[in-house]
């Protein structure tokens, strides 16, 4: 095996930014309680939980059911509602800053890198992003466009985080992790709430919801929302050309508590923002910058129906319909996608205490991009289908002990039937501790990239033209991963949660050189995907929480991790991986405080420690967001919030080959004002 360095220092290698040629595509998308004792605690409000009953908050994610984080058999954090409000983010990437093994970096204005457990990138395809049971991801590269994902986060009740695969349940690209965004029932959102921020950055933010009963129970909700972000910052403290305007509208209605339940909601949003890019041409200098305007507008409509018949039966049937538009004329012209998605679940008491979980699963996915270089798809159309089907089991073994063991068989368009299957072990030896291990399978399949792509790289001053050719011969990138993990809650106000992982990836894509072209006025170096990469991840992931006072809650975090890839025996020389190392920190670090003070008053603070990213010449950073609130009966709240206090600006994460320059990350503050009637 040959270590993936070697071929690029190699002069034979075609140049080092091949690492990062995926992201030629970038154009594409580029807590503790409220004082006063006399109010009662909202739901979704764990702050003013203790530490025990912190660990039997039950989530979802893991197996498809409720059950206590304590008791789950995986890696999970869960953000709960209270700590969303109170922690000073404005966007839902930025909430996700600080959950271990995840590494968040913010690219610009609007683009984000988020990934869990390695592989980050703006394209990064190997975590699954979920939303109230709706996959989000893009049917073009299977990832997710995070400036087009607003949540609106006062209706988000809790965000379950699973660190590692989740393809037994979840399905394909569910390979490194599961982010779960679960929104509250529309019952839940009585009355009315408007809030309004404004600050350095982002003039003017504001969000206006309403919800009441009708009929026989049941109930709606009603939201909007919009945001006016100004551009981020160049090196030399000039302004980039990366602003966004963003707007979206929504609603949500629940039928009434009972045996059979059912929801149908759904969301449209709009948003606009210019850019420039580096693009190329057919003389000197060969690359030049041109102003370009991304336009992004969709949709979707959600309907689910649940019928419980008992505490160990439950059948759920779901459809989803996604429409998606995005244009941007000079990088790639405009995609238009369409994704419908069918899911059924039931659950059932099997043999032997066994719980057992099944379900079946289609998708349609319906895409068209038209427009001419650097970016092109041949052919311009294409419909592509995912039929899947899983069954898991948990058999409790004895008392202490409890088994779970299940596979999901999927057939999809590119590579045909994929096998994931996953088995876990619980072990509860007391009260206050558990352990846990598992070993498990995932795959991430090809999208339209590998297939269908054809890109033109930009180099100022090269003249060798490199091409990326889509080849439709690319398999599924596979993994193996065996994980462990200790909980222990000792009493007096503390609580341990760590997580060790060992994964295994196997036929990683990477990119390969072609013969070159030497004809013209220009050398043509064709360049294509193939599955000729192996490596190794390993690390552990610590979460400490504290109870220093009953108002005074502290959450301590760190990640390790370490990548390694090599090229298979064989590989044609100048072959690189296309999720090169260098992009992961090896250290990520934070400290969330939440403290009620007297007055009604709430001080947050989240300080967070980044390493450096060796590959893309980012250093390592500290920064810190810092939130002073003030309510009033709940119904009132002001808050004044400063973000990324330690220096003046900062970068955190390279941007793609096509735009122009790489941002910087400016120091921000803001006021907010929410009422709720």
């Amino acid at each position: 095996m040959r270590d993936v360095s070697a071929s690029l220092r190699s002069p034979t290698g075609v140049l080092p930014e091949l690492r990062a040629i995926a992201c030629i595509l970038i154009g594409l998308g580029t807590a503790p309680a409220t004082s006063g004792a006399q109010e009662p605690v909202p739901p979704g409000d764990f702050s003013a939980l203790d530490i025990d009953e912190l660990a039997r908050i039950r989530i979802t994610s893991v197996s498809r059911r409720p059950e206590p984080v304590a008791r789950a058999a995986a890696a999970v954090t869960v953000i709960s509602r209270e700590d969303l409000r109170r922690s000073g983010a404005s966007t839902l990437p930025d909430m996700l800053r600080g959950v271990p093994g995840l590494h968040v970096a913010r690219v610009g204005a609007r683009d984000w890198a988020v990934s869990a457990r390695g592989f980050n990138g703006q394209l990064s395809n190997k975590v699954l992003v979920i939303v109230d049971g709706r996959t989000v991801y893009s049917p073009i590269f299977g990832g997710v466009f995070w400036d087009a994902l607003a949540v609106p986060l006062d209706e988000v009740e809790r965000i379950e985080v699973i660190r590692g695969p989740g393809a037994t349940l979840w399905g394909a690209n569910a390979v490194n992790g599961v982010i779960n965004i679960i929104t509250r029932s529309a019952a839940e959102s009585d009355g009315g709430r408007i809030g309004v921020a404004t600050g350095t950055r982002t003039p003017i933010r504001g969000s206006a919801r309403y919800g009441d009963t009708f009929g026989e129970g049941a109930a709606y909700r009603i939201y909007a929302g919009g945001r006016d972000r100004e551009p981020t910052m160049l090196a030399d403290g000039t302004d980039a050309v990366d602003d966004w305007r963003f707007g979206q509208a929504g609603f949500r209605l629940d039928g009434a508590p009972g045996p059979q339940r059912w929801t149908l909601q759904g969301d449209i949003y709009n948003g606009f923002g210019d850019t420039e890019l580096l693009l190329p041409v057919a003389s000197a200098p060969y690359a030049v910058r041109q102003l370009d305007q991304l336009d992004v507008r969709g949709g979707n409509l959600l309907g689910r129906w649940t019928h419980t018949r008992s505490d160990a039966s439950e059948m759920a049937m779901q459809l989803t319909y996604d429409y998606g538009f995005r244009r941007q004329e000079r990088l790639f012209g405009t995609l238009r996608s369409n994704v419908l998605d069918f899911d059924f679940q039931h659950r059932l008491a099997g043999p032997g205490r066994t719980d057992l979980l099944w379900g079946v699963g289609y998708r349609l996915k319906a895409d068209e991009v038209s427009g001419a270089a650097p970016i092109s798809f041949t052919p311009a159309r294409r419909a592509t289908h995912l039929a899947s089907a899983f069954l898991q089991g948990e058999l409790p073994i004895g008392s202490r002990l409890a088994l779970t063991a299940g596979s999901k068989v999927d057939h999809n368009s590119f590579t045909g039937i994929e096998i994931q299957p996953n088995v876990r072990l619980l072990w509860v030896p007391g009260a206050r501790h558990s352990l846990w291990g598992s070993v498990s399978r995932a795959v991430r399949t090809p999208s339209r990239i590998e297939s269908d792509a054809m890109a033109i790289a930009a180099v100022p001053g090269d003249v060798i033209e490199r091409r990326l050719i889509g080849s439709g011969e690319t398999a599924s990138e596979q993994l193996v991963a065996y994980e462990a993990g200790y909980r222990t809650d000792p009493g007096r106000g503390v609580s341990l949660d760590i997580a060790v992982f060992h994964n295994e990836y196997d036929r990683l894509r990477t990119i390969e050189p072609g013969t070159p072209d030497v004809s013209g006025p220009r050398v043509v170096v064709p360049l294509s995907y193939s599955n000729r990469a192996s490596g190794r991840t390993w690390g552990a992931e610590l979460t400490a929480l504290l109870r220093p006072s009953p108002g005074w809650r502290l959450r301590l975090t760190y990640s390790h991790l370490q990548l390694r890839l090599e090229l298979e025996d064989g590989a044609p020389p100048g072959t690189v991986a296309e999720a090169g190392g260098g992009v992961d920190p090896e250290h990520l670090a934070s400290v969330h405080s939440s403290m009620d003070l007297p007055g009604n008053l709430e001080l947050d603070v989240v300080a967070r420690y980044v390493g450096a990213l060796e590959g893309a010449d980012v250093v390592d950073y500290a920064t810190a967001r810092i939130r002073l609130g003030w309510r009033w009966q709940r119904r009132v709240e002001l808050s004044v919030a400063g973000q990324d206090l330690f220096a003046p600006r900062h970068r955190e994460f390279p941007t793609g080959v096509y735009v122009a320059d790489d941002r910087h990350i400016e120091r921000r503050a803001y006021v907010q004002a929410v009422w709720r009637f």
